[in-house]
C-alpha cells in the first residue's frame, strides 16, 4: 500500500514539475521574443516603420519641384511635432546648395537627434535624457520653416536619406548644381 501511495505521489509530483517548466519555459520564451523587438533605440514593428516612413518616401529622389520639397517640409515638421519626446523618432535635415538659405538648420537639427547626420549613427542617446523634447522640436521646426521659405516652386532639388533601424533619421536637400527649371 505505501508503495502504491508513495508511487502515486511521485508521479503526481512529476507531473506538477513538468507543468512548472512548460509554464516557464513559455514566459521565458515572451520575454526574449519582447527583447528581441525591442532592441535598439527605436521601439517599433517592422510595420510601424513603414508608416513611419511612409509620406517621406515618395519625395526621396533626384529631381524633386520645390513645390513638392515643400510639402515634404510640412510632413516632416508634422512628425516631429508628433513624435515629441519619443526615443529616435526625430527627422533631422541637412542642406546642400540652397541658393540664400545660412545653412544653419543641420546644427539646430543636431539638438533634437540622437543620430548623427552623415552616417545615421546613435551619438547622442541617453536613457534617462529625451532630446527630442518640445523646445528643441520648436527651435528646429522655426528652422525648416525659414529653410521652406527659400525653397524655390520652380527649381528642382534631389532629396536623400540616411536611415537607423528602418527609420529615416536625417534627410539631406540639395538644389541641382545648373538651377535647372522644371519642366511643365
Amino acid at each position: 500500500m505505501k508503495k502504491i501511495i508513495l508511487t502515486i505521489l511521485t508521479v503526481l509530483l512529476l507531473i506538477c514539475m513538468t507543468l512548472i517548466l512548460i509554464i516557464n519555459a513559455n514566459a521565458i520564451k515572451k520575454f526574449y521574443s519582447k527583447k528581441q523587438q525591442y532592441k535598439g533605440t527605436i521601439r517599433l514593428s517592422q510595420g510601424e516603420k513603414d508608416i513611419y516612413n511612409a509620406k517621406i518616401k515618395p519625395y526621396v529622389k533626384d529631381g524633386v519641384k520645390g513645390s513638392d520639397v515643400k510639402s515634404m517640409l510640412d510632413e516632416i515638421i508634422a512628425k516631429n511635432q508628433n513624435n515629441v519626446g519619443k526615443k529616435g523618432q526625430f527627422i533631422g535635415i541637412r542642406t546642400e546648395n540652397i541658393y540664400d538659405y545660412e545653412n544653419e538648420i543641420e546644427e539646430i537639427c543636431k539638438k533634437a537627434s540622437i543620430y548623427d547626420s552623415k552616417t545615421g549613427a546613435v551619438v547622442n542617446y541617453n536613457e534617462k535624457e529625451t532630446i527630442n523634447n518640445e523646445e528643441s522640436v520648436v527651435e528646429a521646426t522655426k528652422e525648416i520653416k525659414k529653410l521652406k521659405s527659400k525653397i524655390e516652386s520652380n527649381k528642382k532639388y534631389n532629396i536623400t536619406v540616411v536611415m537607423n533601424e528602418g527609420i529615416y533619421t536625417w534627410i539631406t536637400i540639395s538644389e541641382l548644381e545648373k538651377n535647372e527649371k522644371v519642366k511643365k
